[in-house]
């Protein structure tokens, strides 16, 4: 019976950037490992043969929801492969079914449905901006039922909406390439191939040669780019930053933790998920409350991003705050200022009177002075003209002596008030 190599599913599995989870690329490639020969009946062709056209694209509940479904691998080409039970997905089939769903009349929004540990870089990002640039034609809800990584994540959070089940898990926002050496393989069994090129990296990654520091590099820059390209996907389409998901490091969380990172909204079984898309479509709530529906869906905000909106609103009002305090403070001290100068005159200003009128000027200066008020100074100056025995008189009524002491008067005044304000 003939034997044939697999030479296409392993180029799309090794030496190729991968978004997928590490654990599921390892399983991949160790089925691979162990069975590079394989009878061909057992393997599904991987080239695209059209057949997706012919089945019916999506299911559409009474309710009118389309479920997409997104499971298993995802790959850039072609339909499912059967080998070791493991479904493969290809975003085109994914897009075919999502434009369809996305163009049907009786279709009021588009659940899709994940259960996907990732697969090929290559198309993920195509696929995943032809969804956030179509997102507000019609809801798309992402519900994750059980796996929603890597590369199926990226395509879940273009979607408007992300939930998961309690047990579900999403992340693993990152690329991983798995570099194949099969130099010890040829060696093995008796093959020499010796590769002959016209550029200095055209046999950049090849498994039949061991790879060099130079190529190492090289593929860690690519990998770095398209890593730096997927941060950026999911800070646009959840309305994060790319160094908070760099932050994550790549990392997969579940349930609620998933929602605390900003990757999902909501936690929910499938019967809670149903009921939440059940209500919410009586209501406006996937058309944004108080906007028309031609103006596109609500933005989703997740819990950390309403934690930093409080966060944001409690700083903004404690800084207005101060600042009101600041200005009250200030326009109390002015105010202050200005009675105090305003009393200051008015005392000195009636000492003064009090000392011309009857006579006395030389006692002006001592009494402006002193920390006696206007009517305390009045009383130790009357007083005082009692104890000598000299008579109330008014001494203002002679010009050349009201002159004479208001200028007297005046200097003092003047004296008391400087001493009065700078001490």
């Amino acid at each position: 019976m003939s034997k044939n190599l697999l030479p296409l599913l392993a180029q799309r599995v090794f030496n190729a950037p991968m978004m997928m989870r590490a654990s599921d690329l390892s399983a991949i490639a160790m089925a691979l490992h162990d069975r590079f020969h394989i009878e061909a009946s057992e393997v599904q062709a991987l080239a695209n043969t059209g057949q997706y056209q012919k089945r019916k694209a999506y299911q559409v509940t009474k309710e009118g929801w389309a479920i997409v479904p997104v499971i298993g691998g995802l790959a850039h080409r072609a339909g499912k492969i059967d080998a070791d039970c493991m479904p493969i997905t290809s975003y085109e089939l994914i897009r075919h079914d999502y434009d369809t769903a996305l163009n049907d009349p009786e279709v009021k929004l588009i659940v899709m449905e994940f259960d996907s540990g990732g697969g090929e870089a290559a198309g993920c990002f195509d696929l995943a901006r032809h969804i956030l640039s179509t997102r507000g034609k019609k809801p798309v809800i992402a519900f994750v039922n059980e796996s929603c990584y890597s590369a199926a994540y990226a395509l879940a959070c273009c979607c408007d909406q992300v939930f998961l089940t309690s047990s579900a898990g999403a992340g693993s926002i990152g690329v991983i390439c798995g570099r194949l050496d099969q130099t010890e393989y040829n060696r093995k069994m008796g093959l020499s191939i010796e590769l002959f090129v016209s550029g200095d990296y055209k046999a950049d990654f090849s498994p039949h040669k061991v790879l060099s520091d130079d190529e190492r590099q090289r593929l860690q820059a690519l990998i770095v780019q398209l890593g730096s390209e997927f941060h950026n996907l999911v800070a646009e389409a959840r309305g994060m930053t790319a160094e908070q998901v760099k932050a994550l490091k790549a990392g997969c969380f579940t349930g609620r933790v998933a929602v605390d990172n900003g990757l999902a909204d909501g936690v929910m079984s499938q019967d809670e998920f149903y009921n939440y898309l059940l209500n919410e479509q009586e209501s406006d709530m996937f058309f944004g409350k108080g906007k028309d529906k031609d103006q596109g869906t609500q933005a989703s905000y997740t819990q950390a991003q309403m934690d930093e909106a409080v966060k944001s609103a409690k700083a903004e009002a404690t800084q207005a705050l101060a600042a009101d305090a600041a200005n009250a403070t200030k326009q109390a001290v002015t105010e202050a200022v200005q009675d105090y100068q305003k009393n200051t005159e008015a005392r000195l200003k009636g000492i003064f009177d009090a000392c011309a009128t009857v006579g006395r000027p030389d006692m002006a200066g001592e009494l402006m002075l002193s920390d006696l008020s206007l009517e305390q100074a009045q009383e130790q100056l009357f007083a005082k003209m009692a104890d000598e025995g000299e008579e109330l008189q008014n001494h203002t009524t002679d010009p050349e002596a009201n002159g004479q002491s208001r200028n007297y008067l005046m200097e003092m005044c003047q004296a008391a008030a400087k001493n009065a304000v700078e001490s």
